[in-house]
């Protein structure tokens, strides 16, 4: 059921009852997660007309509503970059929280304490975070998409279910942990473009040289033959060519019959 509808989402058909039956769902995701009653407004006004009017697919959807919040100051969603330092991830942590559970004392790990070579991506980073929420019965949960970033919310630990069903709904895969994958793929994905990168350079420094050599060689070739040409169509010059052929000549024949003699 839920593939189904994503492919409804994806394939942005124009279908009135597939745009508000996203609405709702993302209606209900704000409603769950911003907790200011003037801040759901500003933002279902905002996400319905994006979804009702334009046409956008499932993750234009989802990070235009993180753009539209961005603006507002209304701090809900975090969307980091996978070689993100881990900074980024504690003060954006912070602006949800007093954003949306300012009565919650919350206390993060501090992002000094990893060292300037770990980032959000490496293994235990997310899982400290969100041991530090689960103290206070938060959580972080993940929303998957198919780009190199993660998608953060924070929500209360008894609300797994609603938020995984909204999420659904909403065309997408929620998980508990962060996909450290996203990581290794890109890494990989690096490691193979600059393989490619160093082929294609040596592929073309040795066109470049062996085309150059041939050249060269050509050109070496007939270049005597051809200044000889333009050599002997100066008269001047035939002339000369001419007076020491025969002085050449003449000694060759003095050189003969000295040697006769």
């Amino acid at each position: 059921m839920r593939n189904e509808y994503v492919t409804k989402i994806d394939i942005k058909n124009n279908d009135k009852n597939s745009r508000e039956k996203l609405f709702q769902a993302y209606s209900e995701f704000i409603n769950l997660l911003v907790k200011d009653e003037y801040n759901k407004i500003i933002l279902r006004n905002s996400i319905k007309y994006v979804i009702l009017n334009r046409e956008k697919d499932k993750h234009d959807i989802l990070y235009d509503l993180y753009d539209m919040s961005y603006e507002e100051k209304i701090y809900f969603i975090v969307i980091i970059d996978w070689k993100e330092d881990i900074r980024e991830l504690e003060l954006q942590l912070y602006d949800v929280l007093n954003s949306n559970y300012p009565d919650i004392p919350v206390e993060l790990p501090k992002a000094s304490l990893y060292g300037e070579n770990l980032g959000v991506c490496d293994n235990g980073v997310f899982d400290d975070y969100s041991n530090a929420l689960r103290k206070k019965f938060l959580q972080l949960g993940f929303i998957k998409t198919d780009g190199d970033e993660y998608v953060v919310i924070v929500h209360k630990i008894d609300e797994l279910n609603l938020v995984e069903n909204i999420v659904s709904r909403m065309g997408f895969e929620y998980v508990e942990k962060q996909n450290i994958q996203i990581e290794k793929d890109k890494n990989k994905r690096n490691k193979k473009m600059r393989i490619i990168f160093i082929i294609t350079v040596i592929t073309f420094l040795i066109s470049t040289i062996y085309s150059f050599s041939t050249y060269y060689k050509r050109e070496r070739k007939h270049k005597i033959p051809k200044q000889i040409e333009e050599f002997y169509k100066d008269e001047n010059n035939r002339k000369i060519m001419e007076s020491i052929k025969e002085k050449e000549n003449k000694e060759l024949k003095d050189t003969i019959k000295d040697l006769i003699d």
